[in-house]
Order: structure tokens, then sequence, then C-alpha cells
């Protein structure tokens, strides 16, 4: 049998995105990138609280010590800024992203494990144009991006890295593909040489791969959108299991709880029709399942 994810908070976010484990606030984060909001949710009162941001938030991590004002590096659609949470606000803009790029808004995002962030862009007319125009990008303690992987992406997401951080997940959501990248742990760079498909969406199915994270043992979990369900994929690159979703568009997933046995997955609700939304009403919201067996690993946090 298959199991399956149960409701956690019924947010209905528009397009919800890159959920986060906060040992701190034992709260899991996450964004409406299209509701311009980023949202905690407390899974001991099962209450959530939510703050306005003034630009798309497309991702973000954690800061490293930054506790005294719940700071959080956060990949706005066109730069990337320290953001407080307490004061609800920009602290410093650290660089633009992609600002000579016409159309493209910063994605997906995660901080490697020694604590730089990797992000990738989003071409938000590649259905038009069909271009792969923006990037993959690393922001480190210089504060300033630097491109990454020199391939251009369409849509960039499922970023991850491997336990000991020489493997660098990543999918062009558009060709239906997971690629694993040789990750220079010490240089935080790439070897697009050294570029394998991780695992490939078979033909006949629909849908595109999303958000991923990994877990104790190494093996990645991705969002299956369009198919209702969240996938783990052994490092071999085969389906180990599945997670259903009583919507269809889940995004991406993350680690949390007090014992990091709480799978956690965000989704969306955009781009769907009246019709769609009579039969999914929760479309949007955040939910969970318990695992007996598999647990996942604290998150990174950046290091400025």
């Amino acid at each position: 049998m298959v199991a399956t994810a149960e409701l956690a908070y019924d947010s209905r976010n528009v397009l919800g995105e890159c959920p986060i484990w906060s040992p701190e606030l034992q709260n899991l984060l996450w964004v409406d990138i299209q509701g311009k909001q980023i949202w905690a949710y407390d899974p001991e009162s099962n209450t959530a609280e939510k703050w306005d941001v003034p630009k798309r938030p497309g991702s973000f991590a954690l800061v490293k010590g930054a506790s005294p004002t719940k700071k959080l590096l956060v990949a706005f659609e066109d730069s990337v800024s320290l953001y407080s949470l307490e004061e609800n606000k920009v602290i410093e803009k650290l660089d633009d992203f992609e600002a000579d790029i016409s159309n493209t808004r910063a994605n997906d995002g995660r901080a490697d494990r020694q604590g730089r962030f990797v992000i990738s862009g989003y071409n938000e007319n590649y259905r038009e144009d069909g271009k792969a125009s923006a990037g993959i990008w690393r922001l480190d303690a210089s504060r300033k991006l630097t491109k990454l992987v020199q391939q251009g992406v369409k849509v960039g997401n499922g970023l991850a890295f491997s336990l000991d951080g020489s493997t660098m997940f990543f999918c062009d959501s558009p060709t239906k593909e997971i690629r694993s990248y040789a990750y220079d742990a010490d240089t935080g760079t790439v070897k697009e040489d050294k570029m394998e498909v991780f695992w490939k969406m078979p033909q006949d199915k629909e849908g595109i791969t999303d958000g991923s994270a990994v877990d104790s043992e190494g093996y990645l979990w991705t969002a299956w959108f369009g198919q209702g369900k969240v996938i783990r994929i052994s490092p071999k690159g085969e389906i180990d299991r599945e997670i259903a979703l009583p919507v269809p568009n889940p995004t991406c997933v993350a680690f949390g709880g007090k014992n990091l046995d709480t799978l956690f997955i965000t989704t969306t609700r955009r781009r769907m029709t009246d019709e769609e939304l009579q039969k999914y009403p929760s479309a949007g919201s955040l939910f969970m399942i318990k695992l007996s067996d598999v647990k996942g690993v604290e998150e990174s946090e950046f290091v400025l």
C-alpha cells in the first residue's frame, strides 16, 4: 500500500514552496511565492503565522548565528537579501539577481553543507520563448552572486546536496529529469563535465520533477508535480517508495519535527481551474506524514 500524507495546515497558498524546518523555532517555515508571503507552522499548537513581504520570495535559507533577530537569507524575485521576521523588513540587500536578463526571477535555493547559498532561476516566459535563459548561482560570505553552472535553465528546481556535500542534485523541471553534479565542497564549484542524469521520468507519465530533500540514508525525496505524490529515490536512481497526496501538485519537501521524522510537503493551486479547485479544495496547503523508519538531516544554514 502507498502511504498518504495528511493535511497539516489549510493555508491554501497560491504557490507554496521551499519548506525548511527551524530547530530554533521548532516551526516549519515556507514561502508562498505568488502570494508574497513567508509562513511558519507550529506542529505542537497546530497554528501558523505569516508575514507579507515586499516582493515574491522564491526561496530562503536560515542564517547561522542569527537567532536573536530570526534572520533569514531570502531570494526575492530580483535580489538576495537578509530579512528579519521580527522586524518584518529587509535588513540588507546583498546582491541583485539576474538584473541583466529579462523575464527571469529567483526560484529554488538551498544552502550547501558548508553554508553557501545556491540558487536557481526561472524564465517566466519559457512557455512562449522556449529559452533556457536563467542560471544557477552561488552566494557565499563575499555577499556576491557567482555563476555556478554555465548551462542555462528554464525552471530551476530540486536543489539538494548529498550527505558528504560532494554531489549537487538539480532539475530543470521541463526536462523531467533530475541531474547530479560533482560538487567540490571545499571551493563551492561544480564540475559540469561530471554531470549525470540521476533519475528521468518515464515518457508515459505526466507531470514534472520539483523540489527535493536528502534523508539521513542519502536517499533523495522529490515532489512529483502533476502526479499528486512524492517519491523516494535510492542512490542508484531507483524509486524506493511513494507518498500519495490528496491534491495533484506537490512542490517541495522537507524533514521536520523534534526527531526530523516528519515529512512536510508544500503544494500549489496556481493555474488550477475552478472545477479543479472544487475537486481539490485544500490545494496549496501544507501536508505532512510521520515516518517510522526514515529521518532527515538538519538543514544547512547560510554562513555570513
